[in-house]
Order: C-alpha cells, then sequence, then structure tokens
C-alpha cells in the first residue's frame, strides 16, 4: 500500500514539475482583429515561447506578444531595435536612414512616420496589415519589459496548425 501511495506522489509531483514549466515558458494567446493579416487573422490561437528572451533580446522581424499599460495583449512584428531610427516615408520603411527590403506580402502604406530614434530597452513593433493597424506608430516604442514572448506555433484552427511565419527585415 505504501509504495504505491509513494508511486501516486512522486507522479503528482512530476506533472506540478511539468505544469510550472510550462507556465514559466509557454502561454496561449487568441488573435483579435486584422492587423496581422495575411500572417495571422482574427480567431486564430496561438502559442507563445516566454523562454527565448531570457537567451537573446527580440530580433527583427520577429512577432511578438506585448502588453500595454491597459493591461490588454497585442501581436506586432518587430521592426526597430533599440537606439535605431526609424523613418516611414511613402510606404518606405527606413531604418538609420537605410532603406529595408521588407517582404512584398506586406500591404504598402503611404502613411510618413518620423524619423524618431528608438530609446533604450525599446522596440518599434508594427502589425503585418500596415494600413489597419494600430502600432508604433500611434503608441511609439515598446518597453523590452513588456514582451511576453515570440510568437512559435498557431493550434487552432487545426487546418492552420504549423510555426509561425517569420520574415527578414535586410538592407537594400
Amino acid at each position: 500500500m505504501r509504495s504505491h501511495i509513494g508511486e501516486l506522489l512522486r507522479s503528482v509531483f512530476l506533472i506540478l514539475i511539468i505544469l510550472v514549466v510550462l507556465q514559466l515558458t509557454v502561454q496561449s494567446f487568441r488573435v483579435e482583429g486584422t492587423s496581422m493579416k495575411p500572417s495571422f487573422h482574427d480567431g486564430q490561437f496561438l502559442l507563445v515561447n516566454k523562454a527565448v528572451y531570457f537567451f537573446h533580446p527580440p530580433q527583427r522581424g520577429e512577432v511578438v506578444v506585448f502588453s500595454r499599460e491597459s493591461g490588454e495583449y497585442y501581436i506586432k512584428r518587430v521592426i526597430g531595435l533599440p537606439e535605431e531610427v526609424v523613418e516611414i516615408e511613402g510606404g518606405k520603411l527606413y531604418i538609420d536612414s537605410q532603406l529595408m527590403e521588407e517582404p512584398g506580402y506586406i500591404p504598402p502604406s503611404g502613411h510618413h512616420y518620423g524619423p524618431k530614434e528608438i530609446t533604450p530597452d525599446h522596440y518599434f513593433v508594427l502589425g503585418d496589415n500596415r494600413n489597419h493597424s494600430g502600432d508604433s506608430r500611434i503608441w511609439g516604442a515598446i518597453p523590452r519589459q513588456n514582451v511576453v514572448g515570440r510568437v512559435w506555433l498557431c493550434y487552432w484552427p487545426p487546418g492552420e496548425w504549423g510555426l509561425s511565419p517569420g520574415y527578414s527585415v535586410a538592407n537594400e
């Protein structure tokens, strides 16, 4: 009888450890709205890797989930890094006065922004659907401590299951 109780306690302890590790490293997130189309759409459920930024800071092109002062969570793509100067002119993105090549699937925007320097430990984020996105052009850069993690995996709906689509932004 004692061996069964010991086995049960070990199993419960192991389950608790696994749950704590998962809670510290992964979070579920539901996409709301169209600001990240075509990469993500309203109603998708994603897993966010919360542990990745313990090892390195967010990188340009990564899709992140972050919170704002209101306590709401948002999903956007990292475009500008700390201490870079960001400018958008005629739908073209410039980082430190260098024209950046972006993938063609991001709709162009005729908006103007900047030039504006990103403060240390902050990130400039934009929605992929630039013409329908509230983002750093409106709120300013987001503080590093507000970044929850990097989008890793879509798990709902089942037909769209897969790793987060990524892209790189590079000097043209």
